[in-house]
């Protein structure tokens, strides 16, 4: 988990996942944050296999309800924990 929201901090995590996948990622679904511009965008570039990437519609949070319902849970959950 990330203290901030950071195109760095979205690369880490992508180059993570990246890994753990062992390459297979074959699409991404964003929004338009600064965090995901920049270096994440920059490591896109650079994997040897083209990424699509999608992004979500400004302001439609019903458009990716489930994502957000998962996002909300684990924030409750999890990282806000006592």
């Amino acid at each position: 988990m990330y203290s901030t929201k950071s195109s760095k901090n979205a690369q880490d995590f992508l180059k993570r996942l990246y890994y753990v996948y062992h390459g297979k990622i074959e699409n991404l679904q964003t929004d338009n944050g600064s965090e995901f511009q920049g270096y994440f965008e920059k490591t896109i570039q650079q994997f040897p296999k083209k990424i699509q990437r999608y992004f979500s519609r400004p302001r439609t949070p019903k458009d990716n309800s489930v994502n957000e319902n998962f996002n909300g849970t684990l924030q409750r959950e999890f990282v806000n924990l006592p």
